[in-house]
């Protein structure tokens, strides 16, 4: 209420002032002293604070600027209003100097978004152990995933260190390369199992250049984070879990020149749920994730997914 009786009081007096060919004015509302100063075919209105009998320039951070008409021809007006106090400091009156708050406007800082827009990160299917390889399925060093996420924040709170929940959509396309010699399809018994080439063609391929499976997933995280200003940027901190379903999964290999397709009815459990810890820094998140799932279902082997890499932010 304070801030709006001194904001119109500033508006009324200056623009009786305006139409009163300029004359200044002088007004004390709440301990506030408004002086609106006619010079120059220019009207400025300044405010100063009465502390202690002392009156001290108060630093604007608020200014409009505006054109007027009056009897005496066109006129601009400049309101500069302070509005907030915070930061303390020190302004010398004429008789003693006076501790005052610095006014300024202090906006609680946003909470950076802690899953990435883009991202990409190798991959492997693990055995169970978190970020070991499987020693039953025989993997390659290229598997990779590339995916993207459109995040939302539920709540933040705090202003320096920020406590916050965010969940968002996730999209990934993912590539587990396998050791040539080897591929992956259903047994007799309707399990996902590792086949090598030879028995999958009866001894009939010439030579096989790749072997891989793909899949396609949609994901919904839910994170906590912590975030603190580290420097001119947020640090931020975060850790949740997500439910990952997964879509079109297929087993192919590269032999005899041509890409064949080994097995596109794989048994595989389409939902799982995954463990997601990330560090994030000026637009550039470092994150791992790991299936607390098992991917298959298979009695041939356990097998959860592992991912390691880096997302952008925009």
């Amino acid at each position: 209420m304070k801030k709006l009786l001194l904001s119109a009081a500033v508006m009324l007096l200056s623009a009786a002032s305006v139409f009163a060919q300029g004359i200044d004015t002088t007004m004390v509302v709440k301990n506030h002293e408004i002086k609106i100063y006619d010079k120059d075919d220019k009207i400025d209105v300044k405010v100063y604070e009465l502390k202690d009998g002392v009156k001290v320039s108060k630093e604007p951070v608020y200014e409009s600027r505006y054109n007027l008409e009056s009897n005496d021809g066109e006129r601009t007006v400049t309101f500069r209003m302070p509005y907030r106090d915070g930061r303390k400091g020190m302004y010398r009156g004429d008789n003693d100097s006076v501790a005052y708050k610095k006014s300024y406007c202090k906006h609680r800082r946003r909470l950076a978004q802690p899953l990435p827009i883009l991202y990409f990160s190798y991959m492997n299917i693990g055995d169970g152990a978190f970020g070991a390889e499987s020693s039953v399925i025989p993997q390659r060093p290229v598997s990779f995933e590339w995916g993207m996420y459109c995040p939302v924040t539920i709540f933040r709170t705090g202003k320096t260190t920020v406590f916050g929940m965010a969940t968002g959509l996730g999209f990934s396309n993912s590539y587990n390369h396998f050791d040539t010699r080897y591929v992956m399809k259903n047994d007799v018994n309707g399990d996902v199992n590792i086949f090598t080439l030879e028995d999958y063609t009866d001894g009939k391929f010439v030579d096989a250049k790749k072997s891989y499976l793909r899949y396609w997933s949609f994901r919904l995280p839910l994170t906590m984070q912590l975030q603190w200003k580290v420097g001119r940027r947020p640090l931020t901190l975060s850790a949740g879990a997500e439910v990952e379903w997964r879509i079109g999964m297929r087993s192919f290999s590269k032999f005899d020149g041509e890409k064949q397709l080994i097995d596109r009815k794989l048994s595989y459990n389409p939902f799982g749920c995954n463990a997601l810890f990330q560090v994030g820094y000026a637009g550039v998140i470092l994150f791992t994730r790991f299936g607390l799932t098992d991917m298959f279902g298979s009695d041939a082997f356990n097998a959860n997914q592992f991912t390691a890499g880096i997302g952008f932010n925009f």
